[in-house]
Order: structure tokens, then C-alpha cells, then sequence
């Protein structure tokens, strides 16, 4: 009886251990492995009590207009793929759909508000000038205790790591081309 508690504990921290390692691995493959881009960002807000001082932004490539979307307007809620071209600096938007596109640079979002609420909705007939905000799960970003409530003024970006299926990760916060903090 005590050997089958021993086997089931062994057995339980074997697969917390796998599924941390997992995590570790393929969050390393998307900073081996992405493609580097530089995101324009606004820091939104610099602090949160139960979890300490952490960073929350908005992407410049967060706020969609209609006409950058292919296929007609998504559902909140919904995965959809956004095509990112260099212009100058930074990275932009180029197009949007729900369907990943054959080819190009593209980071993977979820629609968060100003889609369709439901599949079979149809579009409003002001739909072209409707805002989609996107959001990619890179909007956040922990600091070091206590430089949260002095984020620096300049123009403010991101180093972030796309990798070939779109998923992303934050490498680097720079302010005034500066890493920050």
C-alpha cells in the first residue's frame, strides 16, 4: 500500500515538473527562434496591488481600423492573424484575417471588442469606420518593485519575438531608445 502512495506522488511531481519544462521550452524557442520587430507602445498602467509593479500596453498595432481586416469583420473573441510590414523603425499592420495567410510576418491576436459579437451577426452598415482592438498577450510586462510609478516620458517600443506561428513574446522595453527599466 505504501509503495502505490510513493509511485502516485512520484508520478504527480514528474508531470508538474514536464508541464513547467514545457512552458520554459517553448517560451526559449520563441526567443531563439522568432523574428525580431520593434512595436510602437503606450504604457497604460504601472501598477497592481496583489501582484506588484508590472507595466500594461497598448500596441500601436492593437487598434485596427475595419478596412485592414479580409473577409469582413471578425467575432470578438475570435484568433485572427495580423500581416506586420517595416515601415521605417517600426513594425505596422498590413492586413488582418481569421484565416493565417500563406506567407509574410504575422503575429497571432485575439479580437477583444468592436467585432461581431456572434458568428452570425452581420456587420453594422458603418462597419468600415469601426475600431477592432486586438490583443496579442504581450500587453504586460513585471518591473522591478518600485519603478512602476515613474515610467519615464520619450517614445516608447518594445524588442518583441514572433515566432513562426505567430505566437509572441516581449525580449525588451526600450524608452528614448534606451532598455528600460
Amino acid at each position: 500500500m505504501e509503495n502505490k502512495k510513493t509511485i502516485k506522488l512520484i508520478v504527480a511531481v514528474v508531470i508538474q515538473v514536464a508541464i513547467i519544462l514545457t512552458l520554459v521550452i517553448f517560451n526559449q524557442s520563441i526567443t531563439a527562434n522568432g523574428s525580431s520587430v520593434l512595436l510602437r507602445i503606450a504604457p497604460v498602467d504601472p501598477r497592481d496591488p496583489l501582484r506588484g509593479d508590472f507595466v500594461t500596453y497598448q500596441y500601436e498595432i492593437s487598434r485596427l481600423s475595419a478596412y485592414q481586416f479580409e473577409g469582413g469583420a471578425p467575432v470578438n473573441g475570435q484568433d485572427v492573424y495580423v500581416e506586420l510590414v517595416q515601415r521605417g523603425k517600426y513594425y505596422l499592420v498590413e492586413r488582418a484575417s481569421s484565416k493565417r495567410p500563406e506567407s509574410g510576418l504575422v503575429i497571432r491576436g485575439v479580437v477583444e471588442r468592436g467585432g461581431r459579437d456572434t458568428i452570425l451577426a452581420t456587420s453594422t452598415p458603418d462597419w468600415n469606420n469601426q475600431t477592432v482592438l486586438v490583443k496579442y498577450g504581450i500587453e504586460e510586462a513585471f518591473i522591478p518593485e518600485g519603478s512602476g510609478w515613474t515610467l519615464p516620458s520619450g517614445e516608447a517600443y518594445a524588442r518583441v519575438k514572433v515566432a513562426e506561428n505567430g505566437n509572441a513574446r516581449v525580449v525588451g522595453i526600450y524608452i528614448n531608445d534606451k532598455p528600460w527599466p
